[in-house]
């Protein structure tokens, strides 16, 4: 009887280790939840005026970037995903581009009535690798200014 007490005790211990270890690891962040995104909002403006229409693109290092378009104020809002608002913790290249007035074939049209700076904002700010612009994000943010001077 002592010999089948001790197989049972003995096997209660055990799965009770497994069960600890089993949940000390499924605990401690095994899953995969995707990289620190923080809500990142503000205006846009050039040389001291807000900028409407146009795509803000923050490239960050690593990662997908994320994007939004100021509206008549110059204000914007980033989004990460088409469900998730916001920007990766970290440093990020900005681009800036035209917001397209009309339909896409407008745009791929060249029929861009986009304000004469754009073409100065399209040569400086247009190309990540060489934009002068970075911003680095480090939690949510909702009055970032970014002067396009």
């Amino acid at each position: 009887m002592s010999n089948l007490w001790n197989f049972m005790r003995s096997f209660v211990f055990r799965a009770a280790g497994l069960l600890a270890l089993t949940c000390t690891l499924s605990l401690s962040g095994c899953s995969h939840e995707g990289p620190k995104v923080v809500a990142v909002s503000g205006t846009a403006t050039h040389n001291g005026a807000p900028i409407p229409n146009v795509e803000l693109t923050f490239h960050p290092a690593v990662g997908r970037p994320s994007w939004g378009f100021t509206d008549e104020a110059g204000h914007f809002s980033l989004n990460y995903t088409r469900d998730q608002d916001g920007a990766v913790v970290g440093k990020h290249k900005v681009t800036v581009r035209a917001k397209p007035p009309g339909s896409p074939e407008e745009e791929f049209s060249g029929r861009s009535s986009a304000p004469p700076y754009m073409a100065e904002l399209r040569e400086k700010y247009g190309d990540a690798a060489d934009s002068p612009l970075e911003i680095d994000i480090q939690e949510a943010v909702s009055d970032l200014e970014i002067k396009l001077d």
